[in-house]
């Protein structure tokens, strides 16, 4: 049933970002997909949202209806593949797999974010270098076309390609069969510290290339310097003296967003590495409690077309995440983030998680 409520309209009309705020015309809180397709049936625009984790009004629509997908959240282990409604959190996606023994082979840092949400985008981590994006690890895809008919959908047919990392633009994601591999019991973390960004972009596109680590990912410290961040499971690197060790849950889901009331001027993107540096020099401040994330990946283990990269065999995802403390600093964070972005697209580099159907 559509609601028009005033608070729920509110809810709608807010997300992670807190910066953009477009109100509905209604709120369709679907328990099947024949409700769906009724709201389609009347001429209505639609515009699916999961936990709400978007940071520019991605899942938001001002004359249509918000459709929340969190009540088609059904998780059901099948074999070497869990089947996973659109609404489920990858949260519980891990927690139905792991009594079998079983992950998914990508995780985002952030594990509260929707199956069908990410998989929308792309579905970036810190196993990406190994396996690709969460997308390339989805063997089926149930999808429902605007002309309110349902698909099911595989490699090798279009809509399959279309709709993963599509943003929503052809169609519903309704529930994915993803591939499962075998979970480790324990992580054990490295941390590598370096001085120089360049020294630091070699050894990270030098670890990417020997695929020695399970996890590779780096950032940007406030005290301008930098650090690989990298993980085994099972065994240890012997010539690296182990940070942490931790169960593979814990390792999975370590982070915990603060600020979540604040605004988040959040900008991804991906880059050659050729241009990072430049990059690097243009960000500025990101404030008390940002960061900026910085990782390399092999292109060619995308397969998802719709998921928009630079030209080569190597790109480096770069994220800004800033929060702003003040209406001030955000409009500041929000004009540095269009000099980012421009300077982005200048060197051959593409927006991520941006959704306007540009580069």
């Amino acid at each position: 049933m559509t609601t028009a409520d005033d608070a729920v309209l509110s809810w709608a009309a807010d997300d992670f970002g807190h910066i953009v705020h477009t109100r509905p015309r209604g709120v369709l809180r679907p328990r099947t997909v024949a409700e769906i397709q009724d709201a389609l049936a009347s001429g209505v625009r639609l515009r699916p949202r999961g936990e709400g984790h978007s940071t520019a009004g991605q899942a938001q629509v001002s004359d249509g209806v918000v459709v929340d997908m969190r009540g088609l959240d059904s998780i059901c282990v099948d074999g070497a593949q869990v089947l996973a409604g659109a609404g489920a959190r990858w949260s519980a996606v891990l927690a139905a797999t792991l009594p079998y023994g079983l992950t998914p082979p990508v995780l985002t840092d952030y594990l509260e974010l929707s199956v069908g949400g990410t998989l929308s985008v792309g579905g970036i981590g810190g196993m990406t270098h190994r396996h690709g994006m969460q997308v390339d690890n989805v063997g089926l895809l149930e999808v429902l076309t605007p002309d309110g008919v349902v698909h099911t959908c595989e490699p090798g047919m279009p809509l399959f390609d279309l709709v993963r990392g599509g943003y929503g633009r052809h169609g519903i994601i309704l529930r994915a069969a993803l591939r499962l591999v075998s979970a480790p019991s324990r992580v054990y973390r490295y941390k590598l510290e370096f001085s120089s960004l360049a020294a630091f972009l070699a050894v990270q596109r030098e670890l990417m290339e020997s695929r020695r680590f399970d996890y590779l990912e780096g950032m940007a410290l406030p005290e301008g310097t930098f650090e690989i961040s990298l993980a085994t499971y099972d065994s240890v690197v012997p010539d690296l003296a182990v940070d942490e060790e931790v169960s593979y849950f814990e390792f999975a889901n370590r982070l915990v967003l603060e600020d979540q009331d604040k605004p988040h001027p959040w900008l991804n993107v991906f880059l050659p590495q050729d241009a990072v540096p430049d990059f690097m020099a243009s960000v500025g401040d990101v404030g008390p409690t940002g960061t900026v994330l910085i990782y390399p990946f092999d292109t060619r283990l995308i397969t998802a077309p719709a998921v928009s990269l630079p030209a080569g065999d190597v790109a480096y995802l770069v994220a800004v995440l800033r929060t702003a403390q003040s209406p001030t600093s955000l409009t500041q964070m929000l004009a540095a983030n269009a000099d980012l972005r421009r300077r982005t697209l200048n060197a051959g580099g593409r927006v991520y998680l941006d959704g306007s159907g540009t580069p």
